[in-house]
């Protein structure tokens, strides 16, 4: 999980650097999260993935099918976004209709590639992808506005598994496994079965809180929280309980503290500027 999740942000980090029109539009919808209150981030982000965890539970009740159709959908639709972000200035040789052709086609191809061939590769690879392009809101989150996402996501998971078990539901009540896993290899093999696997959104919020810390400096202790958080607490915890358990409730406290700790030791001048 650490490694993925450091690669994820380094790509995403990377993805940043060209100036594209991609780049531009993600930087003002960040710019704008950025600016709302703390207390209305959280409240918003809130009301945001339970509409749509609640969304996708009612179409799997109403049309199986269409939740399908749907992760198809937003798999090629990031997987556009990441392409151009990575590859738009690179492939400034080609003609723009046909530069933008292969960009469809292959956003197509991956969104429907872990239908076809469902290999923990693929998924991986689709998890990756997805990854970055969630990444790309995040660029350069304060330290306030990650803590309020991150309380959010902590609550989401502590509901969505505990409380009311959409999340579960979500993974097991399907006919197939959503592009929202990585799975880790015990040996060397195509298929999934008995691999033990990861959620996307364990990855994403690593990323999301090491682009915070990029802010203040802070990237090494936040990548140590993300270790100890992520990893000794939560499977510690998982191996007593005997059951998955939220990682996001250990990952969040740590990367923040950890963060906290050396950006005011440090006296960042970003630090200090936010404080404000």
């Amino acid at each position: 999980m650490i490694l993925v999740s450091g690669a994820v942000y380094q790509m995403a980090n990377k993805a940043h650097e060209p100036t594209s029109w991609w780049v531009l539009r993600l930087k003002n919808l960040s710019d704008r999260l950025i600016s709302l209150h703390p207390f209305w981030l959280f409240f918003g982000f809130i009301i945001l993935i339970f509409s749509e965890l609640g969304f996708i539970i009612w179409l799997m009740k109403t049309a199986p099918w269409a939740v399908k159709f749907l992760y198809i959908f937003a798999t090629a639709n990031i997987s556009f976004v990441v392409i151009s972000l990575w590859m738009d200035e690179r492939m400034s040789v080609f003609n723009t209709w046909r530069w933008t052709l292969i960009k469809i086609l292959s956003s197509l191809s991956l969104g429907v590639s872990w239908i076809i061939y469902p290999a923990w590769f693929v998924y991986n690879l689709v998890g990756i992808i997805c990854g970055i392009g969630f990444l790309q809101l995040f660029p350069s989150l304060k330290y306030k506005s990650a803590l309020a996402i991150g309380i959010a996501i902590i609550v989401y998971d502590i509901i969505g598994v505990y409380v009311t078990g959409w999340i579960i539901l979500l993974v097991k009540g399907l006919s197939f496994v959503p592009p929202v896993v990585i799975y880790i290899p015990a040996a060397i093999k195509v298929s999934t079965s008995g691999m033990s696997m990861i959620g996307l959104g364990d990855i994403i919020i690593g990323g999301m809180m090491l682009l915070m810390a990029k802010r203040y400096d802070a990237q090494v202790p936040a990548f140590i929280g993300y270790a100890l958080g992520g990893v000794t607490l939560a499977y510690v915890l998982a191996v007593l309980t005997g059951h998955g358990v939220p990682a996001t409730m250990f990952i969040v406290p740590a990367m923040l503290l950890f963060v906290w700790l050396k950006a005011k030791q440090s006296q960042n001048p970003a630090w200090l500027a936010d404080q404000l």
